[in-house]
């Protein structure tokens, strides 16, 4: 089951008293999608498990009302699309060419065919837990377009 490609959709409303920063998702255990609070506003972006950047700011969404946003990992490169949030490229789509940004392993089980974690609200570190509502997750085994 290497390097399946996943969908994550769901709706995300940070709270407006949220920390700086925290995680909304962790796709095994190596690279977060993370939101950093801007004012009203926090911005989107991909982080690696230990916080180092991957991504500069992907989209801003608006704390304390829902936008839509849908995480697609598929060979090597992570895409992200929002609704009624603003991307770099205002088309609401960023492409991310993980592959060349981190060395990481991010296929669903290890060489021994363990399964390896999915996880929403946060990666393990307790202190960069996301902060307001998840609503309607979904999680697909191929990627959306």
């Amino acid at each position: 089951m290497k390097d399946v490609p996943v969908s994550i959709q769901m709706w995300l409303s940070p709270d407006l008293g949220a920390s700086d920063v925290c995680d909304v998702i962790s796709v095994s255990d190596q690279v977060n999608l993370t939101l950093s609070k801007a004012s009203e506003q926090f911005n989107l972006s991909l982080t690696a498990a230990d916080g180092t950047p991957i991504s500069g700011t992907l989209a801003t969404i608006n704390g304390g009302s829902y936008t839509h946003v849908t995480l697609v990992y598929n060979n090597g490169k992570f895409t992200l699309y929002t609704t009624d949030g603003k991307t770099l490229d205002d088309n609401n789509v960023v492409v991310v060419n993980v592959s060349e940004a981190v060395e990481a392993d991010l296929s669903w089980s290890d060489d021994s065919g363990n399964a390896r974690a999915l996880k929403i609200g946060g990666s393990g570190d307790e202190t960069r837990s996301f902060r307001g509502n998840v609503d309607d997750i979904r999680v697909w085994t191929k990627a959306l377009t």
